[in-house]
């Protein structure tokens, strides 16, 4: 019953009450020899650490987990099912903290478990984790290769959570691939099922996600209705997680309005916030956001160690797609110190992997290519500019023209700073 009351308030955001009513079941199965039992309480403990951004205290929660379970010869059915729920959280804990590879190491045994013993809601548990470790890496096609199997297992067995997870997720995913007008059609799809089933953590994401996507499309006031709606929810059920995800978004529609004091107040909190949870993801996300609000307040310096940290920390984790927008940074802020060697060399860095990738992947490809415009221009490199600024403009236009809604086209393309620039400076040397 303690269990069951744990599970209760965990799904409505009670988490104080989660974590108490668990730890009571846990310790009335102290003297008993189930094991399974006792795993599932120590995965509960895990898993609501890990969503009040507690990684370390999940990590102890799940490894306990784990030896319960991982000396057990050929699991039964039960145990395989809670084992697979101990490398999905844990895997899920490596993801946030950059560490990939160990990420998709422990998802492919929990597939695998799951596929063996016939577990279709694990096994689409685990097939949208994997899709959310490609997105975290940039790889927006093989995200949806895992999220559309998992979407249909999710609706095949009635899953409405996981129904509204996955359209989420799969939102993310055509964002990211500059498809904003499916974005918005499955973010609205997941935020009505999450709602309707009382899911406040995934509302708080959806919400996210929600601010996200008009900040891209230049709606700037919709994007903070959004994002601040999102937070008040994310500080009733206190998820710090969300929170700090929802500042960083907010701190980018900030600077993006033009107000860079604000945004800096609300991007330095938030950092202290992701270094506090050991979000290695989020907080090179930061250092990106800061640094461009170092470069728009002369704080040339301030800009180039910023950038540096970013670049250092999306590289040590396999974040390569990520680094084109510091590498830019870094290439528009020596153009403006006047060290046009330096420029060159962070331009030529990012230019080629947006040549490698085809712009898609980095969060900011057409702003990438359009600082290595500048720069080549001003080296002399007048033929290698032009390539670069009819890149940037393809890619506006190619995503514009995804966009069915002619009022928000028309905001993606003179809303938004970047479009618009590289859209007159297209023109103006076309003519």
């Amino acid at each position: 019953m303690a269990y069951l009351w744990g599970r209760h308030h965990e799904v409505i955001g009670e988490y104080a009450q989660a974590r108490a009513a668990i730890e009571q079941a846990l310790v009335a199965m102290q003297s008993q020899t189930d094991l399974v039992s006792r795993a599932r309480c120590l995965v509960q403990l895990g898993f609501i650490a890990w969503r009040q951004g507690e990684y370390d205290d999940a990590k102890t929660w799940y490894h306990q987990a784990l030896a319960l379970l991982e000396d057990q010869g050929s699991p039964s059915d039960e145990e395989a099912r809670t084992l697979g729920q101990v490398l999905n959280g844990l895997g899920t804990v490596h993801r946030q903290q950059g560490q990939f590879d160990q990420a998709r190491g422990c998802y492919e045994q929990a597939l695998k478990l799951s596929r063996g013993s016939g577990n279709r809601l694990a096994e689409a548990r685990t097939l949208n984790n994997l899709g959310v470790t490609g997105f975290y890496q940039r790889r927006f096609a093989e995200a949806l290769t895992f999220f559309r199997p998992a979407l249909d297992i999710r609706r095949a067995v009635g899953d409405r959570t996981g129904e509204g997870e996955t359209l989420y997720n799969l939102a993310l995913a055509f964002q990211g691939a500059g498809d904003y007008g499916q974005a918005q059609r499955y973010l609205a799809e997941a935020l009505t099922i999450q709602q309707a089933t009382g899911n406040r953590w995934e509302e708080v994401n959806v919400l996210n996600g929600m601010g996200i996507v008009y900040h891209l499309l230049g709606d700037l006031t919709n994007a903070e209705t959004c994002l601040q709606q999102g937070l008040r929810l994310s500080q009733e059920i206190s998820d710090e997680a969300g929170q700090a995800y929802l500042i960083c978004n907010l701190g980018l529609v900030a600077r993006d309005k033009g107000d860079n004091k604000v945004a800096e107040k609300l991007l330095v909190y938030g950092l202290d916030l992701a270094q506090e949870q050991d979000d290695r993801y989020l907080v090179s996300i930061y250092l990106s956001y800061l640094s461009v609000v170092s470069l728009r307040a002369s704080r040339l310096e301030e800009a180039i160690e910023r950038a540096r940290a970013a670049l250092t920390m999306r590289q040590e984790t396999g974040l390569r797609l990520f680094a084109t927008d510091d590498m830019a940074t870094l290439a528009e802020t020596y153009l403006t110190c006047g060290d046009l060697a330096q420029a060159l060399h962070y331009t030529e860095q990012a230019l080629a992997i947006l040549e490698e990738c085809a712009g898609e992947g980095p969060e900011f490809p057409e702003r990438d290519y359009f600082i290595g415009y500048q720069v080549l221009a001003a080296a002399g490199q007048a033929e290698r500019a032009r390539a670069a600024l009819q890149a940037a403009y393809d890619l506006v236009i190619a995503r514009a023209e995804k966009i069915t809604d002619p009022a928000l086209r028309q905001s993606f393309l003179e809303k938004v700073r970047v479009n618009r620039e590289i859209v007159e400076e297209y023109v103006q040397r076309a003519v």
